[in-house]
């Protein structure tokens, strides 16, 4: 029997449409929302955050793939992305899935570093981090 052409010809044709492309994983990105790098305040900073390629959720002990909860180191570097962030007075941890927290800090610049960790407290791979700096002035609370 002898075979078309065309039939031969458009075979290999036939199964190229039917497999799904690879999803590359989104990209996990965390980001300090407010203050704003630069900004003069008061004594009373709310920090408010925003992850983007991650679920913020409590953190359980245990790592889970795409969720994660915010640390906020404040005017120290942070740990290295390899091993679980300490307790510490200038460590604030945000284990509870929040992402705002309001500090009280002395007056002088300040950096807030926050990075996104797993729910065991290792951050996440890539420093999924970001860097905010600014004043607060002696002596002011905003209303």
């Amino acid at each position: 029997m002898k075979v078309p052409f065309w039939c031969v010809a458009l075979t290999p044709l036939a199964g190229c449409g039917s497999s799904t492309p690879a999803v590359a994983p989104p990209v996990a990105s965390v980001e300090v929302v407010s203050p704003r790098d630069g900004a003069v305040l008061g004594d009373s900073v709310r920090i408010t955050l925003r992850a983007a390629g991650l679920a913020i959720v409590a953190a359980t002990g245990e790592r889970v793939e795409g969720e994660a909860h915010h640390h906020l180191f404040i005017d120290i570097d942070p740990t290295a992305d390899t091993v679980m962030i300490p307790k510490d007075d200038r460590i604030r941890h945000l284990g509870t899935g929040a992402d705002t927290v309001t500090l009280v800090l002395a007056p002088g610049t300040h950096r807030i570093i926050a990075v996104a960790a797993w729910g065991d407290h290792v951050p996440v791979k890539g420093a999924v981090r970001d860097t905010v700096t600014f004043a607060v002035r002696a002596g002011v609370t905003p209303p």
